[in-house]
Parts: structure tokens; sequence; C-alpha cells
């Protein structure tokens, strides 16, 4: 049986498929490792991988098992056919036994033999295991014989580098980071091979390092001179999947297929690339890093530059100017990359740049600053497009307008909307972008546009020429409002407003300058007599339900001095077509108010408005309503893309409850079906609101926490009635939580099978939840709204005998809630009762439901327990009272051990490993029944 297959194979070298050129894998908990370089590395070229929820878990083990199937890999093997198993020599590894031929694999090529009859699969590899294996296969092993192992090893392995960045001592085990820092610290050591002659007599000769001699994957380090978009001293010659590189040790100019389009941000940088020889006899591209220490260089921001005059850069690192300007000397004929591209222009005015960097570089280390790199961005906000012509029209200024050719095909066009490549017919009205563009004359140009939504929100309590505070946080003032300001207008103090910064974190405008209309819910209007004045009451995109009155001249969809009847008129013809009615009229508008908040406009979804002073505002149209599904990557209702400032309005059914009410973010909106209108969806498909009505209950996701519920009671909740107080012990966290259930709660199998609440009445009380029940939980607050049972202790009582074929539980079930008899690496629960337990190993026998009664289905399977297990007991004493709370492996008893006082067991299982686990100790054994 393969149960720790899944674990074991988390070094995997990719080397009968072609490796496309890709970025390092983004793991999320290595940002504080020393070995984050030797990961990030060896997992771009395929031979490292982690977990699939994106976690690497540098500080785990490794079993020598595993470390057999690295080393298979590492050194070039095809991967073995585990269907057919040759028998190894070990008597510890059966020939069924998952990693049995990378075993036989590393024994018969004398990496790894085992101790005496033994290898020990599963025993931690230590440090000097895995020193003294890659000594070995770097062919060093001969220079070890006079002392043997492990100090041998541990003299050439010092030697060699390969013990460097490792923390653990030479006898303890080696964690996951570690092993990935020494075998990453092997990649570019040259070889050792072993020749005979003669029948007797041995050499031995140095090789190639080890990528070239075992995979054949050739390493250049060196500097970026060209690349599909643009070289260093003029306009490519390349096609759109080729770059160069001007190697460090040689000069020697190397041609790479990147197997994809320019990679124009590597332009004079010092990288290393990895590539291999195709058929073609072509270098491709294999994974590229940026090299920390390539050559000298200076970065400063657009601040900190002072001036170049007469080959010479001042510089003050205080961008207020109270510091002491520094120089630098540069070549009369200093290269300039800006913004990815060769330029060709003057070099006083091209640095002279509002916002960004400049990168000046050393390239061939002579003491003269040779290149600069120049990151500029500007930044527009939309007022119109012609997506036909290639023209934005900026909000404030015509100066800051842009012109894109989009019909010449040398020109490289990027827009980002939403974290999705779009077109320029994706910008809309309002939209704040950052503008990252080429300025060379020749050749090919760059033009990235990326929609930004960068916003803080506080009230400005004081300000200077460059700067604001908002609370007690300076921000600078950007360059896009210093030039804009007597259009944008002053910035608001002394009230609560959200601002929106560019990419820096400088100040651009208030939100609310971008548009001025807001989006709102409209929830009624209330007007006690004739000669009271109306009052509207908007559910605002702040979250707040607000009264407002009406100014003395609203604008109604473009007809101005509306009274409240054109507006309940509009709102009805809105809602429900050409008639008036008096059904509840709640629907999204948007409104505009005065400084005396006063309510002096208002757009219903009433199409074709008339022509007026507001005839740009967007109108509103409900073009799709129904049952839809949220997918939040990318942010999407069936489809239709939800824009980056979209507004999601949270409804409930019951439209008085007034609390209920809330605004959804689209980063946090679970995946679900939900009733939905989504609104101003342009031709792009982007849609700026939605209205999400009712009481949707969001999925509960595979790796939400499971807890074991300790105890129901009644209690009497804040409005006065008695409800069900559920108190749990959740695994994961090793902590008891309180949870109150309402009458919106909603229970259910993990079948999807319904519950009954437990606030209502129960008369069938073995479908009731109870104390032992294992559970997951989706709560808002400390309220109830979703409780998704896994495990029914009556269940487990009554079914877990192997005796009870009809009703007997299922050992494992899938993540779909169905019965999972073979082996799987998706997310499962197990349960059966402990036969054994060694360490962290434990056999559990469980059922199949389906042939309960058959030798198939009555099975004992082994488990492996994840280090960082966590545990709860549900424990039963003779009087039949039992407690339930956080517990340790300890608890655990196996039926070798206690006999009939054997422990049953429910896991959470994640690629074979148990995660989550409950154990229940019984008084009486239901094996028994």
């Amino acid at each position: 049986m393969g149960y720790r297959k899944s674990i074991s194979l988390l070094l995997v070298l990719l080397l009968s498929i072609h490796i496309l050129f890709i970025p390092a894998v983004a793991f999320d908990d290595i940002g504080d490792s020393d070995n984050a370089e030797a990961i990030e590395t060896l997992s771009g070229l395929g031979i490292l991988s982690g977990y699939s929820e994106g976690s690497f878990m540098p500080d785990g083990k490794i079993t020598r098992a595993e470390f057999a199937v690295i080393v298979t890999k590492l050194t070039g093997f095809e991967a073995v056919n585990n269907e057919t198993s040759t028998p190894t020599p070990f008597a510890d590894v059966e020939d069924t036994y998952w990693a049995n031929n990378y075993i036989n694999y590393v024994n018969s090529m004398g990496f790894m033999i085992g101790n005496g009859d033994g290898f020990s699969p599963e025993a931690e590899v230590t440090v000097d295991e895995v020193q003294k294996v890659l000594v070995e296969v770097l062919g060093y092993g001969f220079r070890t014989m006079n002392m043997g192992y492990p100090d041998g090893y541990r003299s050439v392995g010092s030697e060699l580098g390969i013990y460097s960045k490792v923390k653990s001592k030479y006898t303890e085990p080696a964690t996951r980071g570690e092993v990935a820092q020494m075998a990453y610290n092997c990649i570019d050591i040259k070889v050792y091979k072993r020749s005979v002659f003669g029948g007797d007599k041995i050499t031995y000769s140095q090789g190639e390092d080890l990528l070239k001699e075992y995979l054949k994957i050739d390493t250049w380090k060196g500097v970026v001179v060209e690349d599909s978009l643009s070289g260093l001293t003029g306009p490519s010659s390349l096609s759109d999947s080729q770059m160069r590189i001007k190697t460090a040790k040689t000069g020697e100019i190397v041609q790479i297929d990147t197997n994809e389009n320019a990679v124009s941000s590597y332009l004079g940088t010092s990288v290393t690339a990895y590539t291999k020889e195709n058929e073609l006899e072509e270098n491709e591209l294999q994974y590229i890093k940026l090299n920390k220490n390539g050559y000298k260089s200076l970065l400063i921001t657009a601040d900190q530059f002072v001036q170049f005059e007469d080959g010479t850069v001042l510089y003050n690192l205080d961008p207020d100017g109270n510091g002491t300007d520094k120089k630098i000397s540069v070549l009369p004929s200093l290269d300039i990359v800006y913004n990815g591209v060769y330029y060709d222009g003057d070099k006083a005015s091209i640095m002279n740049i509002d916002s960004g960097t400049l990168d000046f570089a050393d390239t061939d280390d002579d003491g003269m600053y040779d290149l600069v790199k120049i990151q500029e961005k500007e930044y527009i906000v939309v007022d119109s497009v012609s997506a036909e012509e290639g023209r934005i029209i900026d909000k404030y200024s015509y100066e800051n307008n842009i012109e894109v050719d989009v019909d010449d095909p040398d020109n490289l066009i990027e827009v980002t909307k939403f974290n999705l490549p779009l077109t320029i017919g994706a910008l809309t009205s309002g939209d704040v972008v950052e503008v990252v563009r080429s300025k060379n004359s020749t050749g090919k140009k760059l033009y990235k546009l990326t929609v930004i939504n960068n916003q803080i929100a506080g009230e400005i309590t004081s300000y200077s020429d460059d700067s604001v505070w908002i609370g007690d946080k300076e921000y600078k003032l950007s360059s896009y409002y210093k030039n804009n300001k007597s259009e944008i207008g002053a910035l608001p103090t002394g009230v609560n407003t959200s601002f929106i910064l560019d990419s820096d974190n400088r100040v651009m405008l208030a939100a609310d300058t971008v548009s001025t209309y807001l989006y709102g819910y409209f929830v009624g209007i209330e007007q006690e007599s004739e000669l009271s004045d109306p009052v509207i009451r908007i559910f605002t995109s702040g979250g707040k339900m607000t009264d407002f009155t009406l100014g003395s001249n609203v604008l109604l969809d473009g007809k101005s001095k509306a009274t409240v009847e054109d507006i309940n008129t509009n709102l009805s013809q809105a809602k429900y077509g050409t008639s008036v009615t008096t059904k509840d009229l709640g629907q999204l508008i948007r409104y505009k108010t005065n400084k005396a908040n006063e309510i002096i406009g208002i757009d219903t979804a009433r199409a074709n408005i008339p022509g007026n002073a507001e005839q740009d505002q967007d109108e509103l149209s409900n073009d799709r309503n129904g049952e839809l599904k949220w997918l939040s990557g990318p942010k999407s209702f069936d489809g239709t893309l939800m824009d980056d400032q979209a507004i999601l309005f949270g409804i409930p059914a019951d439209t008085t409850r007034y609390d209920k009410y809330t605004i959804h973010k689209a980063s946090t909106l679970p995946n679900s079906k939900y009733q939905v209108s989504l609104y101003n969806i342009d031709e792009i498909g982007v849609a700026k609101a939605a209205v999400v009505t009712g009481d949707s209950v969001a999925e509960i996701e595979n790796d939400d926490p499971v807890s074991m519920i300790k105890k129901l009671v009644d209690t009497v909740n804040a409005e006065g009635d008695i409800v069900k107080k559920m108190y749990t012990v959740e695994c994961k966290s090793a902590s008891e939580k309180e949870f109150f259930f309402t009458n919106d709660s909603q229970c259910f199998e993990y079948t999807a099978n319904p519950l009954p609440n437990p606030n209502g009445e129960i008369t069938d009380q073995k479908q009731a939840l109870k104390a032992g029940d294992v559970v997951r939980i989706l709560a808002e607050g400390s309220n109830v709204r979703k409780v998704e049972r896994l495990l029914s202790i009556d269940h487990l009582k009554e079914n877990v005998s192997p005796t009870n074929s009809a009703t007997a539980l299922p050992g494992e079930i899938t993540a779909m809630g169905g019965e999972n008899k073979d082996y799987s690496y998706l997310l499962r629960f197990v349960t059966g009762r402990l036969m054994s337990r060694q360490d962290r190993y434990i056999k559990l026998g469980i059922i199949n439901a389906s042939d309960a009664t058959t030798d198939s289905g009555r099975k004992e399977l082994s488990y492996y327990l994840q280090d960082t297990a966590k545990f709860v007991v549900y424990s039963e004493n003779s009087a039949g009272a039992a407690s339930v709370k956080s517990a340790s492996i300890g608890d655990m008893k196996d039926e070798r051990a206690n006999g009939t006082k054997a422990s049953y067991v429910f896991a959470k299982s994640r690629y074979g490993v148990l995660q989550e686990v409950f154990i229940y100790n019984f008084y009486t054994d239901p094996w028994a029944n």
C-alpha cells in the first residue's frame, strides 16, 4: 500500500518531459528561510516541488525512502516503473513497498546501501547520510578512503561546500530546506568519473558540473544584452522567443530560446540562465533567476536623483535634500535602458523622472558605470477611451493623455485589469492606470497599462507642500497630484475619506473625485406628512444604513427638479417595468450628495438617460441576474468579471433586517452559488456593481478546521430567545470555542443530507447533533451559519462493527462524501479501530460498507501521523459520562497493547497523512456489538 507516496515525492525531476520556462514556485512559507534561494532555483528547474496548497514546509523532515527518490531523479535516471517491482535485498522493504524500485536503484549504484539486512526506509535521513550520498553522487567517494564514514565524508563535503547554510548537526535529521540547500550546493560542482583499465587499474578524471553531467543542463551567468524587444545598444534583431546573454567569465554571447514572448524585464540585468540543447541544437531556457551580486551597482529613487552633467551623476540619499550630495562617474557612452527598452535620446532629460528608480551598473567591473536602467511610472485617471484609435483621455489634463498605435505590430501592448490580461477597450471612466512605456525613437515600443486600486481610508490631520498626514502616518504627495492640483482641487481635511495611492504609496487624489456618483442600495422613502421633509434610506457602499433628505433641485435620470412621486415612479419602472406599484422598490441606484449631505442626484436602472450635464455618468443597466456561481479567482460570476473597484451589496431575504445588510469583499467571498444582479457591464464583460440577495450560505472549504462537539445547552440570546449554545474543541488550534444557533442556522451531514436545526423540535434524536460528533462550522461572529457533521457518534457506535454489513460505516470517504475503497491522495476522512501503533505509524481496522461481510471489506490499513498532527479525545467513564478535550498521541490505545479497550479513530487525511485526529475511548466496546 502506497500510504507514504505522496509526501515522499517532494523532490521530483522531470527528465523525459520538456520543461518550459516558468518561474520558481512561489511557496508561501519560505520567506524567512535561509534556504529560500536553493528551494526557488531547484523548483524553477523542476527538481523540487512542494504541497498543493502552496507550501514547501522547509522545516519538515525526509525519510530514507524519500531521499532515495531524490537521488534517483537527481542522477538522471528515468522514472522507475512501480507497476512491476523487483525484490530488494533488504528484509524491511516489501516487494509492494511504494519506493521499492527507487531503493533498488540507489543500492545498485552504491549510493545508499542500507545497514546490514535492513534499509530502514521510514527512518529520517540525517545530515551525515545526505552529505555521504551527495559526495558519492559527485564521484568524490574515493577521497574519503583514508578516514571512512563519517569523518572522510564530512571532510570532503566541507571542502566542496556541501554543508554550507545547513544549521542541523551532522547526526541530526536533515530538514526539507536543508536537503534542498545541500543539493543546490552541488549543482555547479564538477563530477569525478571513474575509469577502469586492464581489469584492475582505476583512474578518476573531472567531468562537467552535476547539472551538465547528469541532466544535460548548461548554466550561463552574465548580463542580458538583448531580448526580443530591445538590445542594450540599439533595436533588437531577435524574434519573439529569443534573448542573448554576455557571460561574465569569457564575454561569450549566448543566444537562448525562451519558449515564450519577450522577457523584457531582464534587459541589462545580471542573471543566471539554465538551458538544455534541443534537437535543433538551440539552447532552450529551463529557468532564469536574478543574480543578487552580479556586478557593482547603485540603485536610487527619482527623489534621490539630483542631476547628470559631464559624466557625473549627483544624488542625495535623503529625498528631502537635507543630506550631502554624492557622486558617481559614468561613461560618456553610457547605455540607457528606459522601461525595458534601449533609449537613444538625450541622457540628462531622461534621467529627470517624476517617479520610479534609476539603477546604475558597472557591468565590466572597470570602476566606471556604463549602464543605467530607468524604471519610470506614470499615471492617468481615465476620462474616456477610444479603443480603435488607442487613445486614452485623462480626466484632469490633456498632457497626461496616452496614444498607442494599436495597428503597429512592433508595439508590445499589455493591459492588466483586475489581475487579468485584457485590451485597451477594457479601460473605463474612473479607472486609475499605472503606465510604463518606452520612449525610444526606433525599434519596438513597450506599453504596459495596469489598473490600480490602492486605497487608504482616514482623516488628513495636517499637510505640507509635499506630504499629508493621515492619522499619525505621513504620506508623500504624488507628482500626479502636484501637477494637476488646480484641476483636482484641495484634498479634503477633517473628514474621513478614502484616498487613492500610487504604486509607491503616494497620495494621488481622494477616491470620490474619480466618480461623483456613488453606488447605494435604495431601501425606501418615508414621509410622515405632506409638510414634512421626505427621508430616503440608502445602504451605502461604505456599509452604513443612512437616511438622507432631498436637496432643492434633485437630478433624476437626467431630469431636474424631481419630486418624491417622480422618484417612486422611476424606481418602480426600473424594477417592474412601466407600471407604478406599491411593491418593494429596493434596488441598486447611484446617488450624489452636496456638502450638506442632501441628495441632489439619483440614477436608477432606467436606460437611455437624456442628454444633460451628467450624461457622461454610467447609466445603470441590469444586464444579468439569477443564481450565479462566484469564482474568486478570477473574480467573476459565471464569466462576468468584477472590476477591482466593484462593490458587492449583500441584501438579506428579509429586507427589514437592517443588521443583516452587508458589503461583501470580492477577495474573501467564498466560492458558492448566490442570487445575483449585475450592473454596469461593459463591452468587455466587466461589472462595476452587484447585488447579492437572499441568505446564501457559502460552502465550507476543505481546509477549514475540524472540531468535536463538547456539549450543547439551552441559553438566552441578546433578543431574549431561548437558543442552543454549542461548545466545541477545535482540533487544529487546540482551543475551545462557543457558538450560538439562530433560526437561520443550517445543518447538514457531510453527504449534504439536511439535519434539523437544534433550535427546532427534533423528533428523531438519532439525527440530532450531540457531544462527540465531529463537525466543521461556518460562523458569522459567534452565530452559526452552517454546520457540517462529518461523523455522528451514534452512527459510529452502531455501525463500526464488521458484523453489521447492512449499515457498516465506511472506513474511508472522499472529499465528495462518497465511499473510497482505494487509496487516494485527495482529502478524505478515515474511521476505524486502532489495531496497533508504533511511533507515528498506526494501523486501523476499517470497513468498506458495500462488502463489509467479505474479507476484502474488513481491511487493516496503515497511516502516518503528521509531525504537527493535533488530537482531540472523547472519553467515557463507567457511569456513562463523557469528556471532550484536546489530547496527545499518548491518548491513543491500540488493540495489541490494550485489547478490548482499544481506541477508535476518526481523522482528516491529506495526501495520505493524518492531520487532525479524533480519538474515541469508549467504556463499552462497539466492536463487540
